[in-house]
């Protein structure tokens, strides 16, 4: 039966009880983008001691940033 403490679907249906879907993010990215995440390089402080830049294998993205707390 469904347990209303459960992870459920908005008809109330528990998730474990949900058959196999496939799922599709919806991106109209050609090709699925880019899925290969920034490395980092390398770290440099200025002579004052009050900028560190931080430099990473390609552009970091400014419009989806992580969470405060992560």
């Amino acid at each position: 039966g469904n347990d209303t403490n459960a992870i459920q679907d908005t008809a109330g249906n528990d998730a474990a009880t949900l058959p196999a879907t496939a799922v599709d993010n919806g991106s109209t990215v050609p090709g699925g983008g880019d899925t290969t995440a920034p490395t980092f390089v390398s770290a440099a402080l200025d002579t004052a001691g009050t900028s560190l830049t931080l430099t990473y294998s390609e552009a970091l993205d400014g419009t989806n940033l992580p969470p405060l707390n992560s």
